[in-house]
């Protein structure tokens, strides 16, 4: 009855494990082993109920067990009892191990990260961070993620961004993380065309040039005017510090196709003067 019980105990916790193939495995192994200890501990305990000159025999003849010449029932059933108990706590330790284990991988979230951008071309070199603190390792195409069950925002929302400063990527994605903790996420990254082409045109002397055409080439349709002062803004279609090409021309003087940063305004572009009878 009292084997019954604890049985009855061991299974309760049965539901709850089930969702770990490892740990169900694990659990039913604890449960045989205990099982095995209780089974040894009855015997014992029937066993001291007989009296000690009928103890051999009734050994031998219910469990078909024969002790070595020299030890008695009695004592073959505690050893073996002994023996079981310390089998069951090994199990049991190596269950608590396991269940540690599963505890601690479980309660992380393993995000997948692939890249890729406009023209659908996967990206393999970028710079990866999240909103909170995480462990990220680089794959092949891919990019593995860990986030702690402990450093999941209350509303479970995530934000991934990306860069790649060779060619001038970037993006970002929201991710909320729920009961799915392996979920996926495909990235696409778009060029970074925010930067502005700002700068000063001057004619030899350093005077500012005023009304002189500046445009981006190839988007000559959004060319502006110099102010008085030569300033000139206009979209660059660029990231800051993108390489760029600017086109400025005035009359009587040489146009001019400069190499700029975009988004800095660096030293100003100078315009020279036309020769007499000099055409562009």
């Amino acid at each position: 009855m009292e084997a019954m019980n604890n049985l009855k105990t061991l299974l309760q916790g049965l539901k709850e494990i089930s969702s770990s193939p490892l740990a169900l495995i694990g659990y039913v192994t604890l449960v045989i082993a205990w099982v095995s200890y209780l089974r040894q501990r009855s015997r014992l305990s029937r066993i001291k109920d007989v009296p000690r000159g009928e103890r051999s025999e009734i050994l031998e003849r219910e469990f078909e067990i024969r002790p070595r010449k020299g030890i008695s029932a009695e004592q073959w059933l505690r050893m073996r009892t002994h023996k079981f108990l310390f089998s069951s706590f090994l199990v049991t330790l190596a269950f608590v191990i396991v269940l540690a284990w599963l505890w601690t991988t479980e309660r992380q979230y393993h995000i997948a990260l692939q890249l890729e951008d406009e023209q659908k071309h996967w990206i393999d070199d970028a710079q990866v961070d999240t909103s909170v603190p995480s462990i990220i390792r680089k794959g092949t195409h891919s990019w593995q993620i860990e986030i702690s069950e402990v450093n999941k925002p209350r509303d479970g929302r995530v934000l991934i961004h990306a860069e790649n400063h060779i060619d001038f990527l970037n993006g970002s994605a929201q991710l909320t993380l729920d009961s799915d903790h392996s979920p996926s996420v495909l990235l696409t990254m778009k060029k970074d065309r925010s930067a502005r082409a700002i700068g000063r045109i001057v004619d030899e002397k350093g005077k500012p040039i005023s009304e002189g055409l500046v445009y981006v080439i190839g988007f000559e349709n959004e060319a502006v005017r110099t102010s008085e002062g030569g300033q000139f803004d206009l979209p660059a279609h660029a990231a800051p510090l993108e390489w760029i090409r600017i086109h400025i021309e005035k009359d009587g003087y040489r146009t001019e196709d400069a190499t700029y940063h975009a988004g800095v305004d660096s030293s100003p572009i100078v315009l020279t003067r036309k020769m007499k009878n000099e055409s562009n």
